[in-house]
């Protein structure tokens, strides 16, 4: 009782708040025809007021109040005429009676009235038949007002529906001139009403709905599939919102249906009599035309929106499930397009394949798509050599997905269709021998050693032919399509080996080159795929293992090779194959050959080794000896792309292996890599990679290679004597010695460093304040030191001829002693027991211990690089030259850690070292002005005299101080070196006092100028002899006479004659 009072009183206040309104809006409608207005501005205002009243108040179902709201309404209907935006308020008025007021109280009668009532709003008069185009005033009549007529339409239908005992059939006449009207406002709307179009797709559809009946819409059937397709496509408009294409392609499943459901249009095998318009006639006629009509939407399927591709799968889901018999010559344009989506990386790609899986339980479609498979396969060599790069892929993920889905059905059905895959794709591959894409290079620059060791095995990145270095008929994103259906193909154990075995025997026997490319990346790619599915189904099989250990008793330690045997026999084959073929191109005949097909060949072969090795596991250790020259040889190849596969192959390699990383692989197997090396080379089987190939050998090993290097070393001093006149060859090699003797220092540069500080303590306590002069007490001795000429000092020149004397190294060449006449044998070979020899190794040295913490053989391998490089310091190779510089500088720390060694090295190399300092290559000289300085910093005392007489070619080197040069110049880079070489020398080897003012007088108009580089100069003359520097700094106008500190004394008073 008390809800009733309550609805009571909400009806009371509702009717309150529009009585107002409607009495406002019945001036208008009540008024007379000469006095009424259609454009009248209050009339707008006052309905607008209504409709705003309306949708603020809340009003159940209720007949009255929604009589008592049309009667103004009714009266305005009689009016012959309204202005636009008043029609638009009335439709929108009578869509809030339809939906509010009258939603289950239409009668069959009513409703007939209305739906003219609102259509000749929104249209005008009924068009002529016999003209295909709507009247002028339909055109006239404004986007916004046909919305609303359509919105009320729609509100219309659904209250008829709710009126269950309405029979519709009776209203087709009217509702036919609704649905023209409907298809005039899809067809003559413009490109920005998409409210009107949404509108009128959602007021079709309401009509369909409430017809449902196949037979009837027949009838209106060519001119919905027409328009829709139309709008679709941008043939009404030019861009039609994605919005629009969503609700078209949801009223076209609809109308397609309903009007061709096999359930009623069949009755057994034959086309059913019981359909008046829906005759076997009929039925052909009218697939085909809806067949063109999908087609035109075949574009529509690449639409990025996921709101289109869900529309448009549950559209062909919809046939598919439906119609398959009576649009059978759509089945085709349905099932390619939701394998594609079902292929595809778009959001609905599990919705498409649970479609699919759902329909594939007819054997009719399935036989469908196993009948597109093989069209698909077919098409392959047509689709590549085409220009359009999304159509191959978009194919290609079909093919995979269709045979995914059969596999599914039953296994093993499409054995057929993989073989048919990959034998139709041999021919479908064009490569082009005479273009590369392939990024060979120089060697020089070349230095894999810290992405090699720092790199993982790319495991998963697809091995094309772009990656190959190859130029083909196939864009790179179809490559990677094409690699990832042939993996898929291979992970199938019941057909891959055979397919495996075929393709290799083709890459075997093939005697042309592109065929047998074709076949090995065939083999190898397949190879992949199987090797993944065995490995995955290992990993399930150890988790299953885990969990069922307590039910069943198994012997789980069984070899991988034994479980799968057939595959590892057909990898034993791929490695066979793949190591033939690598060690015929790592010949001096292949070496040069930068054919892409050739370097492709390498490629997958070492794409194959590796795939064998990651399946092996650790079991490849006794197929590694064989295979890992080859694989390291292509470590220092020109081509880009050999060179990316032989790393990726030595660190999967590593990692099957078990080592922590690539240099412990090397080091466990640098004998067999030395061995192989070393048999090419005394073969003369050597290439100009050979070097790069060693050199990254030894980056990649470091130190600990040097022992084995000992033999190889001395091949190659063979090599330069003999093939001396290669330049590139010889800088190769030297550019080997270069990286031995850096990896050695690398390797025991903490132990070198400890002993140079424990070694420089020493002499600094032996002599301790040897190097700095006494300050001057006077002032003749300060005028007598400045009258002092660059001449030799007699005490030091004593001093030097004691130690010739005793058997110190003067500019007389070491072990060099003038031998006994008596002693013959020294007479016959006057090196046999010199000092210095790098092959010293007599019964009395071997008793010494050695001193040096760089092990002995590695050492000795670095004394004899040394002793060989001086020679070729006068080749015409600049770059040869300044690697030969170069390694002389870093074996100095390694020479200097034994002193019996160290100076001789220096008395032999010295002279030919200083003379580069006269090199017309400024890069040569400065690299020299730094060797010197390192020497100094070992040395010491030693070159003490040798520094005197360079000094004068030292002197010649400095610019002009009075121009300052331009910054990175020739000369303010060899000033550069100069000031560092000098400031070494000051620091580290004694010089006589006559020595150092001469180079303070040199270095003074620098120091003036305030030179930036000078100022290490600066300090270690400073160091050394302080006042005399005041002196020059005053004599340059660095110290003003007023900063002078006069001592304290007495003042004495001027005296004046």
């Amino acid at each position: 009782m008390d809800s009733d009072d309550g609805d009571g009183d909400k009806h009371v206040q509702a009717f309150d708040t529009i009585k107002s309104a409607c009495v406002a809006v019945s001036e208008h409608a009540l008024a007379g025809s000469d006095h009424f207005d259609p454009q009248s501005r209050q009339l707008v205002v006052s309905l607008e007021n209504l409709v705003n009243q309306l949708k603020s108040t809340a009003i159940s179902s209720d007949g009255n109040i929604g009589n008592f709201i049309f009667f103004p309404i009714s009266h305005l209907l009689r009016k012959e005429h309204l202005g636009d935006r008043a029609t638009e308020l009335v439709l929108q008025i009578l869509e809030f009676l339809y939906e509010n007021c009258w939603q289950a109280l239409m009668s069959l009668k009513g409703m007939k009235e209305h739906m003219s009532i609102v259509v000749y709003l929104m249209s005008g008069p009924p068009a002529d038949p016999n003209v295909n185009e709507p009247r002028k005033e339909f055109f006239e009549i404004s986007n916004e007002t046909k919305t609303a007529g359509c919105r009320a339409l729609v509100a219309l239908y659904v209250a008829a529906l709710n009126s269950r005992s309405m029979q519709f059939s009776e209203t087709f006449p009217i509702t036919a001139h609704n649905i023209s009207v409907l298809v005039s406002c899809l067809r003559y709307s413009t490109g920005g009403a998409v409210d009107l179009q949404l509108a009128a797709i959602e007021a079709l559809a309401s009509i369909y709905r409430i017809l449902d009946d196949g037979d009837i819409l027949s009838l209106v059937l060519p001119a919905t599939v027409s328009t829709i397709t139309g709008l679709i496509t941008g043939r009404f408009c030019p861009r039609c919102n994605y919005k629009v294409i969503t609700q078209g392609l949801n009223l076209l499943k609809e109308v397609l249906v309903t009007v061709f459901k096999d359930s009623e249009l069949f009755d057994g095998d034959n086309v059913s009599d019981k359909n008046k318009n829906r005759t076997k006639s009929w039925l052909e006629a009218s697939k085909s035309q809806v067949k063109i009509a999908l087609n035109t939407l075949s574009a529509t399927r690449n639409h990025s929106r996921k709101e289109v591709q869900l529309a448009f799968s549950e559209m062909c889901f919809s046939i598919l499930n439906n119609c398959e018999r009576s649009l059978d010559v759509c089945v085709d344009f349905c099932m390619d397009t939701l394998v594609f989506f079902g292929s595809a990386d778009f959001d609905q790609r599990k919705k498409a394949r649970s479609y699919l899986s759902f329909v594939l339980a007819s054997e009719n479609l399935q036989t469908v798509l196993r009948d597109r498979v093989y069209d698909w396969i077919n098409s392959l060599p047509r689709i590549f050599s085409s220009h359009d790069e999304k159509q191959p892929v978009m194919i290609l993920n079909a093919i995979q997905t269709g045979i995914d889905l059969l596999e599914e059905v039953e296994s093993g059905r499409t054995a057929s269709l993989r073989e048919v895959f990959v034998s139709t794709l041999q021919n479908a591959i064009n490569l082009d021998a005479n273009k590369s894409s392939s990024q060979a290079g120089s060697l020089n620059n070349f230095d894999p050693t810290q992405s090699l060791v720092e790199s993982t095995p790319q495991i998963n990145r697809p091995c094309t032919f772009d990656g190959l270095g190859v130029v083909s008929n196939i864009s790179v994103p179809t490559q990677r399509t094409l690699c990832k259906l042939l993996s898929y193909v291979g992970g199938f154990p019941s057909s891959s080996n055979k397919l495996i075995e075929m393709f290799l025997d083709d890459a075997i026997q093939s005697d042309e080159k592109q065929a047998k490319l074709t076949s090995l990346w065939s083999t190898v790619t397949l190879f992949k795929g199987a090797v993944n599915k065995a490995l995955s189904s290992t990993a399930e099989n150890e988790e299953d293992g885990e969990m069922s250990d307590w039910l069943v008793e198994s012997d789980s330690n069984i070899p991988r090779q034994e479980v799968s045997g057939e595959l590892t026999d057909v990898a034993i084959d791929i490695l066979s194959a793949c190591h033939e073929l690598l060690d015929s191109n790592s010949s001096i005949e292949k070496s040069v050959d930068f054919d892409s097909i050739n370097n492709a060949l390498i490629g997958v072969s070492l794409e194959g080794l590796s795939t064998v090795a990651r399946y092996l596991a650790t079991e490849f250790q006794f197929e590694l000896v064989d295979n890992i020259y080859s694989i390291v040889h292509f470590l220092g190849s020109p081509n880009y792309f050999v060179r990316r596969h032989a790393q990726d192959a030595v660190v999967q390699i590593t990692q099957s292996l078990g080592y922590s990383n690539v240099r412990s692989l090397l080091i466990d197997n640098a004998d067999y890599l030395v061995d192989g090396i070393s048999l090419k080379l005394n073969t003369l089987d050597i290439s100009p990679q050979t070097p790069a190939i060693l050199t990254t050998l030894i980056s990649l090993v470091g130190s600990a290679i040097g022992p084995y290097l000992d033999d190889l070393v001395a091949t190659m001093f063979v090599i330069l004597d003999n093939y001396h006149g290669y330049s590139q060859l010889t800088e190769g090699i030297f550019q080997v010695f270069r990286t031995l003797v850096e990896e050695t220092f690398k390797g025991y540069s903490n132990q070198l460093l400890i002993q140079y500080q424990t070694n420089n303590e020493i002499q600094n306590i032996q002599s301790q304040g040897s190097q700095k002069w006494t300050p001057m007490s006077s002032v003749q001795e300060l005028i007598d030191e400045l009258n002092t000429k660059p001449v030799l000092d007699p005490k030091f020149e004593e001093e030097q001829k004691i130690e010739l004397e005793k058997g110190a190294h003067g500019n007389r060449p070491f072990g060099q002693e003038q031998p006994d006449s008596d002693d013959e044998s020294l007479l016959e070979n006057p090196e046999a027991d010199q000092p210095g020899s790098p092959m010293d190794t007599g019964e009395e040295e071997k008793a010494k211990k050695w001193p040096s913490p760089v092990p002995q053989d590695s050492y000795l391998v670095v004394e004899r690089i040394v002793g060989y490089a001086d020679r070729y310091l006068t080749h015409d190779s600049a770059r040869l030259k300044l690697n030969l510089i170069n390694l002389i500088r870093f074996s100095i720390p390694i020479m200097a850690s034994n002193n019996e060694k160290f100076l001789p090295s220096i008395n032999n190399y010295w002279p030919i070292l200083v003379s580069r300092l006269r090199d017309s290559d400024t890069f040569i000289v400065e690299a020299t002005l730094k060797t010197i300085g390192e020497i100094s910093l070992y040395a010491k005392d030693f070159i003490s005299r040798r520094v005197q007489d360079l000094w004068p070619t030292i002197k010649s080197l400095l610019p002009d101080s009075k121009r300052r040069q331009p910054e990175l110049s020739s000369e303010q880079r060899i000033l550069i070196a100069v000031c560092e070489c000098l400031s070494q020398v000051l620091e580290f080897t004694p010089i006589p006092r006559f020595l150092f003012n001469d180079i303070l007088r040199c270095m003074m108009p620098y120091i003036v100028s305030q030179h930036p580089h000078v100022n290490r100069v600066k300090e270690s003359l400073q160091r050394l002899n302080p006042d005399a520097v005041w002196l020059e700094s005053f004599r340059g106008g660095l110290i003003s006479s007023n900063s002078v500190i006069k001592k304290p004394g007495p003042d004495f008073v001027e005296f004046i004659l």
